[in-house]
């Protein structure tokens, strides 16, 4: 992995329960880590290998690795939100890591 290629800074994020002002529970998304990260719309053919994955892949992230990515994670680019599906170490040498995201109204992927 260049590191030319890791052009973009991602927020990578999670959702917490906190309390409120007034001791109500609330759902709300902090930040884990802010990598640099390389943002891949994914073709007519890597989308249709990735729909096995999810159906509303729609790309694909690559950091280098890191263990504690999750589904139901999301990562913010530009103040855009993507769900995290799935995120994977392919090539099983612990170096890249690829985090397949789909963008939309997902569990708080617009932003809630």
């Amino acid at each position: 992995m260049r590191a030319g290629q890791l052009n973009r800074l991602i927020a990578l994020q999670k959702k917490v329960e906190t309390k409120n002002s007034s001791g109500d529970l609330v759902k709300a998304w902090v930040d884990l880590a802010t990598p640099w990260a390389r943002k891949i719309d994914l073709s007519g053919r890597e989308l249709e290998a990735a729909m096995s994955i999810h159906a509303e892949i729609s790309v694909k992230f690559l950091v280098r690795f890191r263990e504690d990515v999750k589904l139901g994670m999301r990562i913010v680019l530009a103040g855009e939100a993507y769900h995290v599906i799935s995120a994977l170490d392919k090539r099983g040498d612990r170096v890249e890591l690829q985090i397949y995201c789909s963008k939309g109204l997902i569990d708080g992927a617009d932003g809630n």
